[in-house]
């Protein structure tokens, strides 16, 4: 189907992309309470149920990082400052290459201290020593 054969958007301004429908929240005759008192007993055995509203299904610890806030502080600890230090060198004078390799080393270095900025913020556990040889 092309863009000319697509009914137009509501807007009127382009063709109507296809979205999915929202769900709506369940009524009160959907709810499990009133399927029943089998369903409202819970699992077998008369333990308390387990919903998906209590428990979250990705469980993340109170200040624990999320994989994007790792990424975002590798950007601003390892990256940024090894571009600002080009743009600041540059800006200076000091010609193309001296600016890149200062930067290049900033870089290099940032991400040689990242593993204990981790681990100074505690998103990290220090790593264990390995046990010695005892002789």
């Amino acid at each position: 189907m092309t863009d000319e054969e697509r009914p137009a958007s509501p807007s009127g301004t382009g063709p109507a992309l296809d979205e999915p429908a929202l769900a709506e929240p369940p009524t009160a005759s959907e709810s499990p309470a009133a399927a029943g008192p089998v369903a409202a007993a819970g699992p077998v055995g008369g333990g308390p149920a387990r919903t998906g509203a209590a428990r979250p299904a990705h469980f993340r610890p109170a200040g624990g990082a999320g994989i994007g806030s790792i990424f975002v502080l590798a950007f601003l600890v390892i990256l940024l400052p090894g571009v600002v230090l080009y743009l600041v060198t540059h800006a200076l004078g000091l010609g193309l290459a001296p600016s890149t390799l200062l930067g290049l080393l900033l870089v290099i270095v940032c991400l040689a201290l990242y593993p204990s900025v981790l681990v100074r913020l505690g998103w990290v556990k220090k790593r264990a020593k390995p046990a010695g040889r005892q002789r």
